[in-house]
């Protein structure tokens, strides 16, 4: 089995791995939880959350998508 926890992982972490016209302003929280065995079919969780951020794309018509918050959970059993 493994346990993966990320907490507050803030996106200027890996904005020098993004495209020049691209800026991401926000953090992550994510913790995930596998376990498998044979014969058996694995078990996986999965929980993200993002505070307040947003995702910038410079075009022709620049694009700007923000969020308040973003959550989501899933799960593979």
């Amino acid at each position: 089995q493994a346990k993966l926890a990320i907490n507050d992982f803030n996106f200027d972490q890996i904005k020098q791995f993004l495209p020049p016209e691209t800026k991401l302003q926000g953090s992550v929280n994510a913790q995930a939880f596998a376990k498998w065995a044979p014969e058996k079919k694995p078990e996986v969780t999965l929980s993200v959350n993002m505070p307040k951020g947003q995702v910038e794309q410079a075009l022709e018509q620049p694009i700007k998508v923000g969020w308040d918050s973003f959550s989501f959970k899933a799960a593979l059993a």
